[in-house]
């Protein structure tokens, strides 16, 4: 369980280190989740590990985004302090899928060729879609534990994490998976990501903690939509994959997964990708829109609300189909909307984001047993806000209760062995609660 969650947010790291500070005092050799924005001073990077890490021998964490709207210009730090006996870090080298190679040309033919005689012979295309089959090991640390009594899992993991999240959904199925993907880092500190386990510091793989032996019904997870606006009526998913297999479709399918999407073939039995440029039509906006400063969404409701939402990367109104940027899409038969936002949308206002940490805190209650890990998806295009100009440089803003933080990077979010998400579309957050 939670002893403690706070998100710490000061124009200096003075405050952040005082803080850290009282709670190594409350909560010696205590495991420690914690997440840096990645605008934090270079300087005083190492000096905030090295707190971070001197107060326990179990700590996991990774440099994040700076949270969006008036904080983005502040350091953010973002702490959890859990029980030791219902806590096991871990870390992880499961291999994912690797970054689509730029810069290469190959001719059409050839690839349909190439692709072709690659694909086999086969009639379950539900695993031909997935590209990530094929067993793997859970991360060494979690092995000796009885899945059973894994109550829930918080990562934090490079950009490629399916190896990790396929191992979890197969040894923990029913488990609330909660995990951001680390913020860039190559300019900050040399590594395309930077992720920290105990005193060691990765540029690559994943670091976790399995959150143990806690009574049924101890968390609950929830998403969070902002700046989101419907452009359909629901829809139902009514196909998934091509039903007539061409040399041409195999290829287009192929290239597809290698690109890492996946494809909705038919909405309400009519053409998605048709029935998308309808509705930008019939809202008044152009077919540009997806060149220019709008960004579209598909998403799925259930209970008439919203729940997930993927990006749609590509679509194609001769073919139909509509290409998500997700391990896997929403299921035939599943309830979806088209969703849009502008890339040039205000600043994030409380009224988006009521979570974030908009009052002063001179001090922070160091004990709780409730609250969040809640992870929010930021637009990496943004300028920074300006720094609150009444801000006391030896202050800080303390939001009790709850691990925030942001990655321009996505989150994702599993509760069952069918229901992953991926989520890169800015302004969406997802939780998991401690009840």
């Amino acid at each position: 369980m939670a002893l403690h969650l706070s998100t710490v947010v000061a124009r200096t790291v003075s405050p952040i280190l005082t803080h850290i500070s009282r709670l190594s005092l409350a909560f010696p050799n205590h495991p420690v989740v914690f997440a840096i924005s990645s605008n934090a001073p270079e300087h005083h990077l190492s000096h905030l590990f090295h707190e971070l890490t001197t107060f326990s021998s179990k700590s996991i964490g990774c440099l994040s985004s700076p949270l969006p709207g008036p904080y983005s210009a502040l350091t953010a730090c973002s702490l959890a302090i859990l029980d030791p006996s219902h806590a096991v870090p871990f870390r992880s080298t499961i291999p994912g899928q690797p970054p689509s190679q730029v810069g290469r040309w190959h001719a059409p033919q050839r690839m349909k060729r190439e692709v072709v005689n690659e694909m086999p012979n086969v009639t379950d295309w539900n695993n031909v879609w997935n590209t990530t089959t094929g067993m793997t090991r859970i991360p060494g640390h979690l092995e000796h534990l009885d899945s059973s009594t894994v109550s829930a899992v918080v990562y934090m993991t490079d950009i490629s994490p399916e190896g990790l999240v396929r191992a979890l959904s197969s040894s923990f199925p029913m488990v609330p998976k909660l995990g951001l993907v680390a913020s860039s880092t190559p300019f900050v500190t040399g590594r395309p990501f930077t992720l920290f386990h105990n005193k060691d510091v990765f540029g690559s793989g994943a670091v976790g903690i399995a959150l143990t032996r806690l009574p049924q019904g101890s968390f609950n997870t929830m998403a969070t939509f902002a700046n989101l606006t419907p452009l359909s009526t629901p829809m139902t998913v009514t196909e998934l994959v091509l039903s007539s297999i061409t040399e041409e479709s195999v290829f287009f399918l192929t290239f597809s997964l290698r690109r890492g999407g996946n494809m909705i073939v038919s909405l309400d039995h009519q053409n998605p990708t048709q029935l998308l440029l309808s509705c930008l039509q019939n809202a008044g906006l152009s077919s540009k829109s997806f060149k220019d400063n709008m960004q579209f969404a598909l998403g799925v409701i259930n209970d008439d609300q919203l729940v997930q939402a993927f990006n749609i990367t590509a679509g194609n109104p001769s073919r139909g189909a509509i290409s998500l940027q997700a391990q896997q899409s929403p299921p035939q038969g599943a309830t979806v909307q088209f969703l849009y936002r502008s890339q040039v949308f205000p600043t994030v206002s409380h009224q988006n984001f009521p979570f974030l940490p908009y009052h002063y805190s001179p001090t922070s209650d160091l004990s709780s047993s409730s609250g969040f890990f809640r992870y929010i998806m930021v637009d990496a295009e943004l300028p920074l806000s300006p720094t609150e100009t009444d801000m006391d440089p030896d202050s800080a803003y303390i939001l009790d209760g709850t691990f925030l933080a942001a990655s321009d990077n996505g989150f994702l979010l599993s509760t069952t062995p069918d229901n992953s998400w991926l989520c890169t579309f800015p302004g969406v957050s997802a939780a998991l609660e401690f009840i």
